[in-house]
This record gives C-alpha cells, structure tokens and sequence, in this order.
C-alpha cells in the first residue's frame, strides 16, 4: 500500500520532468469519484497530447490552488 507522501513524491518527478522538458500545454482539475483531480496535457517525444493527472485533493479550493502553482511554474520554466 503506497502512502500519501509515496504519491506526493511521484506527483513530483512527474511533473517536474514535464516542467524540464517545457511539454505541459494545459492544466485543470476534473471532479473524479468525489475528488478533485489537477490533471495536465502534455506532449510526449512522439508530439502526441497525452493527459496525466499530478495530484488530488478532497476539496475544490485546494486542487485549484495547485492548478495555480503549476501554472506559474510552467511559465517559469518556459521563460
């Protein structure tokens, strides 16, 4: 059984591999079995969008409070 800080840390190298390669197009959140998904497009090396989901969260606000955060970090990376 994986812990919370299990899926953390693979939210993490994913999506800090995204962020590296500059290859995250959108992000969002989705409404899945009662919580709130931060899930992001993304071009894979074939230039294909694939769609990954980075976290989850019980409540609403704090999924869109991530979606900000990788946001901001997506510009960054890109500037």
């Amino acid at each position: 059984m994986m812990l919370k800080q299990d899926y953390l840390a693979i939210w993490q190298e994913r999506l800090a591999d995204q962020l590296r390669r500059g290859s995250i197009l959108q992000v969002r959140t989705e409404e899945r079995d009662g919580l709130h998904h931060v899930v992001g497009a993304y071009q894979n090396s074939e230039g294909s969008e694939v769609w990954d989901s980075y976290a989850y969260f019980s409540k609403q606000e704090l999924a869109e409070e991530a979606v900000k955060v990788v946001r901001r970090l997506a510009a960054f990376e890109n500037n």
